[in-house]
């Protein structure tokens, strides 16, 4: 019974070295130099690519700047234009309204005058 444990050691230990098999050092350099210049080439593509991309970002940008300054001034040129629509139109309120208050001030002045006229005849010349 004293070899049982001992068997069971010297399983334990060989099993293990063969299932794994040794690894080429040769093989292993050569996969983690093309993993390492892969690498490096990707850094260096995503690097243009976002090179392009910040270009093409800040062109649509000046597009946008220039878009929204158009606008900007289209809306400018609609308001002046309604505010000069809106203050002839105030203009000739404000004549018309003019005329009305001095046909107003001359009705009640004739309004007066006779008035004082009729009193003057109703009174008489004696009185």
């Amino acid at each position: 019974m004293s070899n049982l444990p001992e068997n069971k050691i010297k399983n334990v230990q060989s099993n293990p070295g063969d299932k794994i098999k040794a690894v080429n050092p040769v093989f292993l350099n050569r996969f983690l130099s093309g993993v390492l210049i892969a690498s490096f080439v990707f850094c260096f593509l995503l690097f243009f690519a976002n090179m392009s991309l910040k270009k093409q970002i800040s062109h649509l940008d000046q597009d946008k700047e220039i878009e929204l300054k158009e606008r900007i001034s289209r809306e400018k040129e609609l308001i002046r234009r309604d505010l000069e629509e809106k203050h002839a139109a105030d203009m000739v309120s404000y004549q018309a309204m003019a005329k009305r208050l001095e046909l107003e001030k001359k009705k009640v002045k004739e309004l007066e005058e006779k008035m004082s006229a009729q009193d003057s005849a109703t009174q008489g010349p004696g009185q």
